[in-house]
């Protein structure tokens, strides 16, 4: 049975100086950067392949995990286009229908659940930070600077010029059914790249029928007039904030100030009211232990969705890691949150957190590197865990003695 998806046929995804099909297809599968090379690049072709064949891929590990666990992944994000195949996996141009960018990893936050890879703010923090025992011991790939690398001295980084982007740009009129255009970060509006990207997008012969989606912390300085004149050439545009935290610990997981995110929605809404706004939780372990003030704080933002994912690894700060010793408690603040006025998408966001908390299984040995990471991040970063939980963490002796 072959394992159709919509992104290894008609997506591109551009990564660390190298292209996949999709952000969480780990493979370097082309080291092109224009379009018309990249699209039919023997790794493309044999990723097709495989999957038509019923094989998992390498570097597909994590959709295979999502399937075993939820029976959903990302490949189903778009119905499979089926007819656009040419043979032996080639796909002719009319097929490219989706394109993801990531033009460098320039960002002014160093949320928790990041990395060096996409956040110049982590890369800049770990400059001087040396690596002890229990890094190595736990496999903290984000201290260890291994986090969404094949390596620690991998070279490999974001950087896509203003000119390249422009080559880019104009090598995707070859591609007339181009209808999906998402950007990722870094933080686009932390970036001149993102608007190099829309002054030159807006020439696509199918930009009126294009659907821009960019996400972005929206925690930063930029000019909501000028993005919105851009923004309106599109047929949609879905912009997706990364919140991931409420009020409690926005500051401490993502090192941000609430009130500029609250600040910059209501300005936005002043010159663009028909933009779709997500908020997003990405919900890790420490999501779950301030769960309640989270949907609480979301469910005051003039958004139109509200909406959560599951952050797998690094599996240190999976929400599993924190199932055993507080379960309950867990538990009991998602049924307390159920009580709050909650819009459809927020019900079903709560209610995708709950399912995988419920079926997953309790990881041991990563719950000790979850103290172990919230020691060294907090000296790091020069925070403190308990500034902002009033939950206090168990330390059990039996697991340090393993």
């Amino acid at each position: 049975m072959s394992l159709p998806c919509f992104y290894s046929v008609s997506a591109i995804n551009y990564k660390n100086q190298f292209c996949s099909v999709c952000p969480r297809q780990s493979d370097h599968l082309s080291y092109e950067y224009l379009p018309t090379k990249i699209f039919n690049d023997s790794g493309f072709v044999n990723l097709r392949n495989k999957l038509q064949q019923g094989v998992w891929p390498s570097g597909c590990d994590l959709c295979e995990e999502m399937e075993r666990e939820s029976n959903h992944s990302m490949r189903f994000d778009y119905p499979y286009p089926s007819d656009d195949y040419a043979v032996n996996g080639l796909v002719h141009n009319k097929g490219l229908r989706h394109v993801e960018f990531r033009f460098s990893n320039a960002c002014n936050m160093s949320c928790l659940h990041c990395s060096s890879v996409f956040s110049s703010e982590w890369e800049r923090k770990l400059k001087a930070y040396k690596p002890d025992e229990d890094d190595y011991k736990y496999d903290l790939r984000q201290l260890l600077n291994t986090e969404h690398k094949t390596s620690a001295d991998e070279k490999l980084k974001i950087k896509l010029t203003p000119s390249m982007i422009k080559e880019i740009c104009e090598d995707l009129m070859n591609f007339e059914n181009l209808s999906y255009v998402d950007v990722t970060g870094g933080e686009p509006l932390y970036q001149k790249h993102f608007f190099v990207f829309l002054e030159n997008i807006v020439n696509h012969p199918n930009v009126k029928n294009m659907k821009l989606k960019f996400h972005t912390n929206f925690n930063t300085d930029f000019d909501p007039k000028n993005l919105c004149l851009y923004l309106k050439e599109f047929d949609r545009v879905k912009m997706t904030i990364s919140i991931d935290a409420g009020k409690n610990i926005y500051q401490y997981f993502r090192d941000g100030d609430w009130n500029v995110l609250k600040n910059n929605i209501s300005k936005f809404r002043e010159y663009d009211k028909r933009t779709k706004i997500f908020a997003t939780c990405t919900t890790s372990a420490f999501q779950m232990l301030d769960i309640y003030d989270i949907f609480e704080s979301l469910l005051t933002l003039d958004v139109d969705e509200i909406r959560s994912s599951i952050v797998q690894t690094p599996k240190y700060i999976n929400p599993r890691v924190v199932k055993l010793y507080y379960e309950s408690t867990i538990m009991n603040e998602i049924d307390k949150t159920f009580t709050l006025d909650l819009t459809p998408s927020a019900h079903h966001a709560l209610t995708t957190i709950k399912e995988y908390f419920t079926n997953s299984r309790y990881d041991a040995d990563n719950y000790m590197a979850f103290l172990s990471y919230i020691d060294k991040v907090d000296r790091l970063f020069g925070k403190n865990f308990n500034d902002f939980y009033n939950i206090k963490l168990y330390k059990p002796e039996h697991l340090y003695q393993k």
